[in-house]
């Protein structure tokens, strides 16, 4: 297990630990209103069952009306217990506090009480896990202008569509048709369209819907950490819908552009960036395509010019930080130096169908 993994599992435990916490609570609601209790705890049971099983593998199932169902389910779930265990926790350091120094004002009696405090807390956690389940299945167009840079260019980029998870089979075709309509130069895909829910049915759909993505100056792949996790050749499927297939190999299209392509940093063969970039060109502009937005530094000395990625979804969910610790940058566009960095949140979503405060976007950026 890598240091991150290892890292990650105190992390896991206390956030498992919180969430019981905010269970009993709910369950002292359940009880105030007089409700069986027996049923609270089947209830919870069922839907961490759900949840489970749409996290670790939801194509056990074929029927995709089941699968969708599993999925949004599991979504409304796990953003109603993320934001309810928050603020269930900091409901309780409010009460803590307002002991201590004895307050006695209503909106202290509102919190402390249960029925009240704890139930304002469910209401409000179930409105924002609909939006979030919601929020997720539309998806909007971003577009970045940038000067200077080689000859003009428009270029299209999609990434992290998690196809299974966040993407359904009937909007392959849709979201093709959102890339085409942006009348790309060249359309790059920055990996994670496939995870642990994309069925080999499902694959088979996206090299049929992408076979029909064409710009002049091509369409290029790079693989995610979730494709980089499968024993087998994801990116062939890719291949085998005309795209072409950048594992730390550069390119340079006839307008004198170079297309550098990025192996996934969780893929044992990726070579270091150093290696890739040797044999470019430092006259001629140089665009580099990495999943995860990482090697900001050695990439503007090496003498990138952009750098766009994907992997954050932008956080996925509003007050997640863990994407701005994890990474160089989280979403948006900035300066480094000479290099621009551009980082999509992605037309998908990980592990659950859901997002807030962050768009489903198909990116483009216009080279002026």
């Amino acid at each position: 297990m890598s240091n991150l993994g290892v890292g990650l599992i105190p992390i896991g435990l206390v956030g498992m630990a919180a969430e019981i916490y905010a269970m009993v609570k709910f369950y002292q609601l359940w009880k105030r209103f007089g409700l069986v209790k027996f049923l609270y705890w089947v209830l919870q049971f069922a839907l961490n069952c759900i949840l489970g099983v749409c996290l670790c593998r939801v194509t056990l199932f074929e029927n995709e009306i089941v699968k969708s169902s599993l999925l949004r389910v599991s979504a409304l779930y796990f953003v109603f217990m993320l934001y309810s265990t928050v603020l269930i926790l900091l409901r309780q350091l409010v009460c803590v506090i307002g002991k201590r120094y004895q307050w006695k004002n209503r909106c202290y009696k509102f919190i402390r009480s249960t029925k009240r405090g704890v139930g304002s807390i469910l209401v409000f956690s179930f409105v924002i896990s609909v939006v979030a389940l919601f929020w997720a299945q539309y998806r909007s167009e971003t577009t970045y202008v940038l000067d200077g840079f080689g000859e003009s260019m428009k270029m299209t980029v999609v990434s992290d569509a998690h196809i299974g998870t966040a993407v359904l089979r009937s909007d392959l075709p849709e979201i093709v048709e959102e890339i085409q309509a942006t009348k790309p130069d060249i359309i790059f895909i920055l990996g994670d369209m496939f995870d642990h829910n994309t069925s080999e049915a499902l694959r088979q759909a996206t090299v049929k819907a992408f076979s029909k993505l064409s710009a002049p100056y091509g369409v290029f792949y790079v693989e995610g950490n979730h494709e980089a996790k499968f024993e087998e050749d994801t990116a062939g499927y890719f291949r085998k819908a005309g795209i072409q297939v950048l594992l730390d190999q550069v390119t340079t299209l006839p307008n004198g552009v170079q297309i550098a392509g990025r192996r996934d940093f969780s893929d044992e063969e990726q070579l270091s960036l150093e290696t890739v970039l040797s044999g470019t060109d430092k006259e001629r502009p140089l665009i580099l395509l990495s999943h995860q937005p990482q090697e900001y530094k050695e990439a503007e000395k090496l003498g990138v010019d952009l750098v766009v990625s994907g992997h954050t979804h932008g956080g996925q969910f509003f007050g997640n930080v863990l994407t701005y610790l994890g990474n160089d940058m989280n979403y948006g566009m900035k300066k480094l130096g000479n290099m621009t960095a551009i980082t999509s949140s992605g037309v998908g979503a990980m592990g659950v169908p859901a997002k807030l405060g962050v768009p489903n976007e198909v990116v483009v950026v216009e080279v002026k």
